[in-house]
């Protein structure tokens, strides 16, 4: 028998099959190559693109800042390129000043760039910048769309400050905790990072006295949105012209805002969704809690907190106002004028003016969404805005609002690819919610404009509501001004009504549409303000009769025009003077007086009275004035002023022990002529022995003559010095005194 064995051939890696592997490999390990360096080399392109921005802006803020003429008028083009070593590449940055007229500003165009400075390798910042004066500098050239001007320095006209301090704290505390860092107590934040984190000063609300702090009485704030207020006197100078704003945490009061103006104006409204997420039968309504608010500038505080899946939430954001000039209002009542009104003379006249609008909208075509407001539902719009833009225009210039606003709603839509599309979505996606939720939704314009042809820019107690008016619920009142023959052209002018009526130019300034509401009823007056481009001051007066309806009417107003005359006043300080005067305005009743040199008062031709000038001063009296009387023929004015003394030296307050238990109190005997006295402390921790340490600043004061340290806790040791602040001048300091506790044991010094 034959046996046939069958070898089962031996199996191995061949040269071709190593080959292949290799090449396969390679081709793998290049193209991981390949990816990381285009992902390193888009991350640095990303960050210098970033860089170059920052840098731009920097240089952009750096002349807005410029705050008084002489640095305005030498605000000009770069002589060379800087050079600038930045994180990822090295820049250079110049710009182009161009001197623009009617109205006078000036265009800012800033460039940085960095390698060959090609089109990839630049960024461009621009801005436009006017001067009007140091607390209120005017908008001066419309932009585009949105019908305000460029800001110089600040629009907030120094009507708020914001006070809040943050530190750093231990990242991974829990947001909201309560931490104490240098025996200051602190809310942690959001981290910002696994290695930042900021806590925000806070103090027990009961622990503010003298004032005490109150709820803000706002019918629109929900109770986990309270905030709480006080005002006070924060200048030094009579009178309670601040209000401090504080955002309630729990027992905790967190320092926002203080307006400095005597007034809180808020601005109102319902943000709106149309917008949606998903697609097909996953399509949902998005919820409006995606965004946040914002008012442009510093010093301004918002209230929006909406609820998960809410498609409707109210906004509020709190600005400052100007109490210079107003009636008598409530001192309990922060969003009203003190009882005897007073504001801080730096505020500008109005206070806050700038915009209010949505964060985390992408304007224009770029993605995200778009805003609807009153422009679209009407056509196509010039421009696509997220924000609204307020101010009041008097003399050309552009001012504070000072007046509260109701009803300025916002609707947030998905994007569109043209201004057209935009309009018709905003349309389709209003019906549908006033279909949805019941309502009416009504829409302001982007531009909130206020006229005040003649006068002063006082503040206007009752919000205008006229955006709280929806199509059916008002008519048109006509109203034309019947001007006498041979009077120049009327310009810059404003009707009101007495019923509330708000009257707008509607074509020619002969020409006004007021709105009525359909309810209206009653015995009214309508007056008219206004000059002519001659310079006359024109006004009319009439009664006239409401009745409750829905027609649309019209009526006629004779307008009578006098001849003005402008008086220059100049002003002279007294020569004996020892201390230093800032500030100076002049006022006259029924006059127009400049707020800035040169100083000028319109009037009519045949007015007589008296103007007042009045300066701050650096010592004693605090405020001084002068006046003189002009006579209806009068051109020019010098005024001179009282004395303004140098500020009286204080004693230095002589601090002793008292008390016959342990802590014990420091008081002092008052210091003639000390208005506060200022707080100097430190804490030194964890010895065992009494060891000074040198006082510093704590930013509190008080009128009291007498503190309480209490117990610095075991091996502990609290220094204290006091300073008397007569609102001009600082008395040297007191000596230091401390106290020092160790197992229950206190030692004193001196």
């Amino acid at each position: 028998m034959k046996h046939i064995f069958l070898r089962k051939k031996s199996l191995g890696i061949g040269l071709i099959e190593v080959l292949i592997t290799t090449v396969v490999v390679a081709v793998g390990l290049l193209a991981i190559g390949s990816l990381e360096s285009g992902l390193i080399g888009s991350s640095r392109s990303n960050k210098t693109q970033a860089e170059c921005l920052a840098l731009a802006n920097t240089k952009i803020e750096q002349l807005r800042d410029t705050i008084s003429m002489l640095g305005y008028e030498a605000i000009a083009s770069s002589d060379a390129d800087e050079s600038i070593v930045g994180i990822t590449e090295t820049f250079t940055r110049a710009w182009d000043v161009v001197l623009l007229t009617d109205p006078e500003a000036k265009n800012i165009n800033v460039q940085v760039a960095w390698g060959d400075a090609s089109i990839e390798r630049q960024c461009v910042a621009q801005t436009v910048i006017a001067y009007d004066n140091t607390g209120n500098s005017g908008l001066v050239a419309n932009q585009a769309g949105s019908g305000g001007g460029a800001t110089s320095p600040s629009t907030n006209a120094e009507s708020s400050d914001e006070i809040s301090e943050y530190v750093d704290i231990s990242p991974g505390t829990t947001e909201g905790a309560v931490v104490t860092v240098d025996e200051q107590t602190y809310i942690a934040l959001k981290s910002v990072s696994d290695t930042i984190q900021k806590g925000v000063l806070a103090n027990l609300c009961a622990d503010y006295t003298d004032p005490a702090v109150t709820l803000l009485d706002d019918p629109d704030l929900l109770p986990e949105e309270q905030v709480k207020v006080r005002r006070i006197d924060y200048d030094g100078i009579a009178g309670d012209e601040a209000i401090e704003l504080f955002e309630v945490a729990g027992d905790y009061c967190i320092p926002r805002i203080r307006f400095n103006g005597g007034v809180i104006i808020p601005i109102r409204g319902i943000v709106y969704s149309g917008a949606t997420v998903g697609s097909g039968a996953n399509e949902q309504p998005l919820s409006v809690e995606l965004f946040t608010f914002n008012a442009s500038e510093t010093g301004a505080y918002c209230v929006f907190k909406p609820e998960d899946g809410s498609r409707s939430e109210p906004y509020v954001c709190y600005v400052g106002g100007n109490c210079t000039g107003a009636e008598s209002g409530d001192d309990a009542d922060v969003l009203q004028c003190q009882t005897s009104p007073v504001s801080a003379l730096k505020v500008g006249e109005g206070g806050w003016r700038g915009k209010v609008g949505l964060l985390g909208v992408a304007d224009g075509n770029s993605g995200g969404r778009n805003v609807c407001l009153g422009e679209e539902l009407i056509g196509t719009p010039a421009t696509l805005d997220t924000a609204r833009n307020y101010y009041v225009r008097r003399g050309g210039i552009n001012e504070g609002i000072n007046q509260a606003y109701s009803c300025h709603n916002f609707l947030i839509i998905d994007v569109q690819p043209t201004e057209a599309k935009v309009s018709e979505e905003c349309i389709i996606r209003k019906d549908e919610l006033e279909s949805d939720l019941n309502i009416s939704l009504r829409l302001a314009s982007k531009t909130i404009q206020r006229t005040i042809a003649a006068g002063n820019n006082i503040f206007v107690p009752t919000a205008n509501e006229t955006a709280c008016y929806a199509t059916g619920d008002s008519h048109d009142l006509s109203v034309t001004l019947i001007v006498p023959n041979g009077t120049s052209t009327l310009i810059a002018g404003g009707l009101q009504s007495s019923l509330g009526s708000n009257c707008t130019v509607s074509d020619t300034e002969t020409n006004y549409s007021c709105v009525e509401l359909n309810s209206t009823a009653g015995e009214g007056t309508l007056t008219y303000t206004g000059g002519t481009s001659s310079g006359n001051t024109c006004t009319a007066s009439q009664s006239y009769t409401v009745t409750a309806g829905s027609s649309d009417r019209s009526m006629s107003l004779a307008v009578t025009c006098t001849t003005n005359r402008t008086i220059s006043v100049v002003v002279n300080p007294d020569s004996s003077d020892t201390g230093s005067i800032s500030g100076i305005w002049v006022t006259a009743s029924g006059a127009s007086c400049s707020s800035s040199l040169p100083f000028t008062c319109t009037v009519a031709s045949d007015w007589t009275g008296t103007i007042t000038a009045s300066a701050t001063c650096s010592g004693t009296p605090s405020t001084v004035t002068g006046s003189i009387g002009v006579s209806a023929s009068g051109t020019t004015a010098a005024i001179n002023l009282d004395n303004c003394a140098a500020a009286t030296s204080l004693t230095t307050p002589l601090l002793t022990w008292q008390g016959t238990s342990d802590p014990k109190s420091i008081s002092w005997p008052a210091v003639t002529g000390a208005a506060e006295y200022k707080i100097y402390q430190c804490t030194e921790l964890n010895d065992n022995n009494l060891t000074s340490c040198v006082p510093v600043i704590s930013g509190s004061s008080q009128t009291a003559e007498g503190l309480v340290i209490g117990d610095p806790g075991n091996k502990n040791t609290i220094c204290v010095k006091v300073v008397a602040f007569s609102g001009a001048v600082d008395s040297t300091p007191s000596g230091v005194m401390c106290i020092h506790q160790k197992s229950g044991n206190y030692s004193y010094t001196p």
